[in-house]
């Protein structure tokens, strides 16, 4: 973090692209060590990337803040975030990085109690071939997500609405959620 402490020096209130994108860089260094200070800086990231244009920016450093709320903060307003990324995305046609907030989505889903919405997203997610790879902590989460699904709703439910899942493209699979939230 003593980097992107330099970095956020150099850069300011910097109100350009590469500067929302600096507040992005220091926000991923922050997430495993303070997911406060991270978030805040997301939002910054997020509000300079909004006033200079920065569509990219401003789909990572939303969906990175609306995840950290999903996970352990305020699940309205990460569920309220994430409706308006999804559409974000499919208008950017960015799939790879749609299938991955869609994997904090089941998570979100499975903490507001909608356990089959969140099972059915964790089969689209799991079984496309759109690009994305999930390992290390993302493959940790969704295997915890898939034992807890599993707990809840019965071997059978699950494998059910995992099937179902797994039949949706990337578009039915963002509808689902975007309704689901």
């Amino acid at each position: 973090t003593d980097h992107a402490e330099a970095l956020l020096a150099e850069v300011g209130d910097d109100a350009t692209p590469l500067g929302a994108y600096a507040w992005y860089c220091a926000g991923e260094a922050d997430l495993a060590a303070d997911r406060a200070r991270a978030r805040r800086r997301y939002e910054r990231a997020v509000e300079l990337a909004r006033r200079t244009g920065a569509a990219f920016v401003t789909g990572l450093a939303g969906a990175a803040a609306a995840s950290i709320d999903a996970r352990d903060g305020d699940p309205d307003a990460a569920a309220r975030a994430f409706r308006g990324l999804i559409d974000h995305w499919r208008r950017a046609g960015m799939w790879a990085t749609q299938w991955t907030m869609l994997r904090a989505i089941a998570g979100l889903l499975a903490r507001q109690g909608k356990h089959e919405d969140a099972a059915v997203l964790v089969g689209a997610v799991r079984a496309t071939d759109a690009g994305h790879r999930i390992f290390g902590a993302d493959q940790a989460a969704l295997d915890e997500l898939d034992r807890l699904l599993r707990a809840v709703l019965g071997d059978e439910a699950y494998a059910a609405a995992r099937a179902r899942g797994a039949r949706l493209d990337g578009d039915a699979a963002a509808e689902l959620a975007r309704q689901a939230l």
